[in-house]
């Protein structure tokens, strides 16, 4: 009984250290836990006066925006600027600034940026915010001249994550060409990366080295420059080859993105009736 009244004895003691050990972990929980109560609402007090000193009172995520940027006006709601979190221009229009924002005569907000850059950007940001997360986003775009502009306007608005990572390593497509492009792969659904796999500036213009770098290389855009500067190419949705055969594709097409008669960008699809020899493949033959 000894032995017994013993191992029970120490039982009761390991199970009241393990019991203090809890109790005190607990204790401390709470008490980080009401701390943590008494910050947030300490910063909720002082964000208020913040927004009391140097807000609107009446500012919410659905207001429609009217913006003077730079004499033209750009109205969109207030939530499409919020949208991307912790950067400038969610700062601008959250609302935390109002009493200080720069206004024309009319009241509206006015941003001393270059227009067209400004509207590209909203415009991108509505689509961000509109298409369902399975679409393909087209990317950024402005005129050619504008390129660098918008560039530094993303920098300054801490808008980074706009800027397009999948640019085409190209000597020939602008960003206009791209966005065509873009534009003509989205409709039939083919999205991935552009990877540049054969250049004949570089590589040689010889049917030899088009074969070597784009047989067996998956799916490829083709797209050529000719003398006259006239812009054009096509898709072409199964690998190259040298087998000296005809393939059949329905998602293959040409395009044209700069033309002769100036009618803009063109895709051409393949006649449904003869798909059947939509691509050939030859080893004395380029992408045909």
């Amino acid at each position: 009984m000894d032995h017994l009244d013993a191992a029970e004895k120490f039982t009761e003691d390991v199970f009241n250290r393990h019991n203090d050990v809890l109790r005190s972990k607990h204790q401390t929980i709470v008490e980080a836990r009401n701390k943590l109560k008494r910050d947030m609402a300490d910063l909720q007090t002082r964000q208020d006066r913040l927004l009391e000193k140097n807000g609107g009172g009446n500012v919410h995520h659905d207001d429609l925006v009217e913006i003077n940027v730079g004499g033209e006006i750009v109205t969109t709601q207030r939530k499409i600027l919020t949208r991307m979190k912790g950067t400038r221009l969610e700062a601008i229009f959250s609302g935390g600034w109002e009493k200080h924002l720069q206004r024309d005569r009319e009241g509206r907000v006015f941003l001393d940026l270059n227009a067209s850059c400004f509207r590209s950007i909203v415009e991108h940001l509505t689509a961000l915010s509109t298409s369902p997360p399975d679409d393909i986003i087209v990317p950024l775009h402005v005129y050619e001249e504008d390129e660098i502009v918008l560039d530094r306007l993303l920098s300054f608005l801490r808008l980074e994550d706009l800027k397009d990572p999948f640019t085409i390593d190209s000597v020939i497509l602008n960003k206009g060409y791209e966005q065509e492009l873009y534009k003509f792969l989205d409709e039939d659904k083919i999205d991935g990366n552009l990877e540049l796999l054969y250049r004949g500036s570089r590589d040689g213009f010889g049917v030899s080295q088009f074969h070597e770098k784009c047989d067996n290389q998956g799916s490829t855009v083709t797209v050529v420059k000719s003398t006259e500067g006239y812009v054009f190419g096509g898709f072409a949705d199964l690998p190259w080859s040298s087998r000296g055969d005809y393939k059949a594709s329905s998602r293959a097409f040409l395009f044209s993105l700069k033309s002769h008669s100036g009618s803009g960008s063109t895709k051409m699809r393949v006649n449904r009736y003869d798909d059947d020899n939509a691509l050939f493949h030859c080893i004395s033959n380029g992408p045909t």
